[in-house]
């Protein structure tokens, strides 16, 4: 077996891993394997990232032969004494498990599972489309924040590198491996930030201004939308722009929130939760309060009810994620698609609208 020691200087640790415990109590891990299946393959490489005063530090444990693979296990086992929590990448589905199996296969006991877990790939997972990843692999990742790499392998692409290792002993392909393995532990450090993506439900955005923009599509067609101006004070890794079925989110680092909502010109419904108190009309498809029902036939007349205690509307529409604003239209009593009439907008208090924006993040 042989050890292998980097150490990075000026590397402080985000203040987000706080949350986690000391930093000191840190380690980030990952390893590599020469197949998926913990019954048939083995684990080559282990690489752990801590922090030591004000400098990052990398130890990896590789195994010259599938021999050593029990002796790369208890020197990790022994190392990680000292710590109190993992971070990894996809681990929780593969480092772990991947470990656990092997050390159980040469009687070693793991102490895994005693050690709080900070898997990033799971905490990234909800936000992927919402910050346009392609996929989740962490190369996407660090190329979304612009981290550069001189590894160009995967750890798949690397297995039969270093079969060959195995057989030939050569140092150049002892470096790629090495090196594949220490960049995902010391970019995992890098993409640490990404995790205050997690937080974006408590960005606060201040309502400034809105106007209507007209523009016209790729067919000549004339459209509107509203452009909403937000201002924020929290901080992101990066900033970052969204599209969903037309609606526009841009969160800029500077502390701007810019949101584009389609304008649309259609027929929708208000409903009202009270139906004891209104009357449906079935000629007119419209619900009437029960103050003036006695002026309708009571052959032309029913009780309302949840589905049918509407009024129609005809006007311009916006997209709204909020349910809780006043006067909300739909096309149906079970859409979740909600809208707000345009010309109301002028008459909503700074609160809504800051609520109406909130939502859209």
């Amino acid at each position: 077996m042989k050890t292998f020691f980097y150490t990075y200087d000026k590397l402080n640790p985000d203040n987000l891993l706080n949350e986690y415990g000391n930093v000191s109590d840190i380690v980030f891990i990952d390893i590599e394997t020469t197949g998926l299946s913990p019954l048939s393959s083995s684990i080559y490489l282990i690489c752990a990232g801590y922090y030591d005063n004000n400098e990052y530090k990398i130890i990896q444990w590789f195994a010259e032969t599938p021999m050593e693979e029990p002796l790369v296990l208890k020197a990790f086992f022994d190392f990680l004494e000292s710590y109190r929590t993992l971070i990894h990448f996809n681990g929780d589905r593969f480092d772990i498990p991947f470990i656990e199996k092997r050390a159980e296969k040469h009687s070693i006991k793991s102490t895994l599972s005693s050690l709080n877990s900070v898997d990033i790939y799971k905490k990234i997972k909800p936000f992927k489309s919402v910050l346009g990843l392609q996929d989740l692999r962490q190369k996407t990742i660090e190329l979304f924040l612009g981290i550069d790499r001189n590894d160009l392998y995967s750890g798949g692409e690397l297995i039969p590198v270093y079969k060959k290792y195995t057989m030939k002993n050569d140092d150049n392909l002892l470096k790629l491996l090495l090196l594949h393995n220490e960049e995902d532990v010391l970019n995992m450090h890098k993409i640490i930030p990404m995790l205050h993506f997690s937080k974006l439900d408590m960005v606060e955005p201040i309502f400034k201004k809105y106007e209507i923009n007209t523009y016209k599509t790729f067919d000549n067609e004339a459209k509107k939308e509203l452009i909403i101006t937000c201002t924020h004070k929290n901080t992101l890794p990066t900033s970052f722009k969204s599209n969903n079925n037309g609606i526009y989110v841009y969160f800029s680092n500077d502390g701007t929130l810019t949101i584009r909502l389609p304008i649309e010109e259609m027929e929708l419904k208000l409903f009202y939760p009270d139906t004891n108190n209104y009357y449906y009309l079935p000629d007119e498809d419209t619900c009437i309060h029960k103050l003036v029902a006695s002026a309708v036939d009571s052959s032309h007349r029913e009780k309302a009810k949840k589905a049918n205690c509407y009024t129609r509307h005809n006007g311009e529409f916006i997209p709204c994620k909020c349910s809780d604003v006043k006067h909300i239209f739909k096309r149906d009593y079970k859409s979740k698609d909600y809208y707000i009439l345009l010309n109301e907008l002028p008459n909503m208090s700074s609160d809504e609208l800051n609520m109406i924006c909130k939502a859209f993040l």
